[in-house]
């Protein structure tokens, strides 16, 4: 006997829903699972800015409570600054979020600074997607590592790259220069909303 078309439309759809309440009933049931950690893989970022500490294997749980202990997060003039503080409650580093287009999509970090503005304590990213062995090596730790401590004084631009022709305090990514200049872009461009939003150049 011949099927009716309409048996095999009904067939279909009876399948269709079925596989997308699965689907959706997966995605419902882990998305707090990935929502955390995204936000641990932020919090590890912060962290490793602000030159913080933390043991390898630490869990979740203790990645926060390191984070709430070490890190607040306050509104100054309108911005949201990510605090260390020290003896007498005095900043210690001021964290800055940045974000901003690169060759292949938009770059997402943390800028870490002293208290006067006039150093970077250190950087990291929280989300790119440069090309993997070319401008996706800014996460890589040899290129992060380099911006620790770099001199902010600079009577030129408060980071520059080192060329041939002129002295810099860090080296971009050979064979990714769009990247390497969006990156340097991005944060010159948060140094500025930086000293702003603290008060000025404290130099």
């Amino acid at each position: 006997m011949k099927e009716s078309p309409w048996f095999n439309l009904v067939f279909m759809f009876i399948i269709t829903a079925v596989l997308t309440s699965i689907l959706s009933g997966i995605y419902e049931y882990t998305k707090p699972i990935i929502q955390t950690n995204e936000d641990i893989t932020i919090k590890k970022a912060h962290l490793y800015a602000f030159n913080i500490e933390y043991p390898t294997d630490a869990s979740s749980d203790e990645i926060e409570k390191i984070y709430n202990e070490k890190i607040q997060v306050e509104s100054i003039d309108g911005t949201q600054v990510y605090v260390v503080k020290g003896v007498d409650d005095q900043p210690e580093a001021y964290g800055f979020t940045f974000a901003g287009g690169a060759l292949w999509g938009e770059i997402k970090g943390i800028i870490a600074l002293s208290p006067d503005l006039n150093k970077v304590i250190g950087i990291d990213f929280t989300e790119q997607n440069e090309t993997p062995g070319l401008g996706g090596r800014i996460d890589e730790a040899e290129f992060k590592e380099q911006f620790r401590g770099v001199d902010l004084n600079s009577e030129a631009a408060p980071l520059t790259y080192r060329t041939t022709s002129q002295p810099g305090q860090v080296d971009a990514i050979t064979g990714a220069t769009l990247t390497s200049n969006s990156v340097l872009k991005i944060l010159n461009e948060t140094i500025g909303v930086a000293k702003k939003s603290i008060g000025g150049d404290q130099g």
